[in-house]
C-alpha cells in the first residue's frame, strides 16, 4: 500500500557480493539526503536480496544501514525476488531498478 502510484527502487544485492558492499554505502547516502530533504514522493527503496540465509540478509542491511523496506526472507519472498529478477532482467548484482508503481 505505501507504494501505490510511487516511484520505486527495486536494490538486487547480497551479502557475499564485493561490488554490492561498495555501492551499498553510496546508495545509503543517497537514501538518507532524500529522506532529509522530505520531497513530496520521497525516495523508496525495496531491498531484493539474493542471500539464501534470511540472517545474512538482515545482519548485512543492519551493518550497512539499510533502512528501507526489504522482502521478507520466506519461501514466497523467495519466489518474488525471483520474479522480479527475471522480469527486469537482472543478471548481475549490485542492480538498481528503478520503477514505477501502479495506483490501482
Amino acid at each position: 500500500e505505501r507504494l501505490r502510484g510511487r516511484v520505486v527502487g527495486l536494490y538486487f544485492t547480497a551479502s557475499w557480493c564485493g561490488p554490492c558492499r561498495r555501492f551499498t554505502p553510496k546508495l545509503v547516502q543517497l537514501y538518507e539526503a532524500a529522506a532529509a530533504a522530505r520531497a513530496p514522493d520521497g525516495l523508496e527503496l525495496v531491498l531484493v536480496s539474493w542471500d539464501e540465509i534470511g540472517d545474512e540478509r538482515r545482519e548485512y542491511a543492519r551493518q550497512a544501514g539499510m533502512r528501507w523496506l526489504a522482502l521478507p526472507h520466506s519461501r514466497e519472498a523467495r519466489a518474488l525476488a525471483d520474479e522480479l529478477t527475471l522480469r527486469y532482467d537482472v543478471t548481475s548484482i549490485p542492480a538498481l531498478v528503478v520503477v514505477e508503481v501502479s495506483a490501482d
